[in-house]
């Protein structure tokens, strides 16, 4: 609620009553064991609009398809939500042993490839704060915890084009994700996820050179919308 007041502009008591009717609607749940608030099915269903009902939604959900038919493994579809990724979008893998969260879960920035992908999309100033505010905790033996060595990862993802997890978000799981700008602002993040085994470096490459050649059409195409 604190947050909530501080972010709009507006009293705590606004703040309490307008997050209580959300509550009521079912945009949001709150935490029964502690003073904050999460996103319900309804708020998630907002989210996935940009990817149902914007100009681009279209390609995006074309853009998704093509990913999971070419290559056979999840595609995700994360936004950014205050320190965390948060999924909105799915196509999960037939495969017996596959990687695939929950539709509405929230991740950590530092350690998925959406996260990092969207950290990179941010400005230099805009990352540095975010990321000086954020926990990085240990999540399995190659998670980045330092904030040098994240900044050091984030010029190489900007150098790249695309950001890979690496078994540093769960063990047995590698990603590889890119963000999606509007106006200059990463607004979007969009992933290929697997296990490790079915994802050797050459195919990550692959998959990389793939979303981000994704990422310029959808880009370009929301450009062509917005000026047209």
């Amino acid at each position: 609620m604190a947050e909530a007041s501080r972010g709009i502009g507006i009293s705590r008591a606004a703040a309490f009553r307008l997050l209580h009717t959300l509550s009521v609607q079912g945009y949001v749940l709150k935490n029964s064991r502690s003073p904050r608030y999460y996103p319900a099915a309804r708020l998630i269903a907002l989210g996935q609009s940009l990817t149902s009902s914007t100009a681009i939604a279209g390609l995006m959900k074309s853009a998704m398809a093509t990913l999971f038919e070419l290559y056979g493994e999840t595609v995700n579809v994360g936004l950014p939500h205050g320190d965390r990724v948060l999924y909105i979008d799915m196509l999960e893998s037939r495969r017996g042993l596959r990687m695939a969260a929950q539709i509405g879960e929230r991740d950590h920035l530092h350690s998925t490839a959406l996260g990092k992908a969207l950290l990179a999309a941010l400005s230099h100033e805009d990352a540095a704060a975010l990321i000086a505010g954020i926990p990085l905790p240990r999540l399995t033996h190659s998670t980045i915890t330092s904030r040098t060595a994240l900044f050091a990862e984030i010029a190489r993802i900007r150098e790249r084009g695309y950001a890979v997890d690496d078994e540093e978000n769960e063990m047995g799981a590698r990603c590889v994700g890119v963000a999606i700008r509007d106006a200059g602002r990463p607004v979007v993040a969009l992933s290929v996820s697997g296990p490790s085994v079915r994802m050797p470096e050459a195919l990550i490459a692959d998959i990389g050179r793939k979303l981000v050649a994704t990422r310029d059409g959808l880009e370009a195409a929301d450009h062509a919308w917005t000026n047209a």
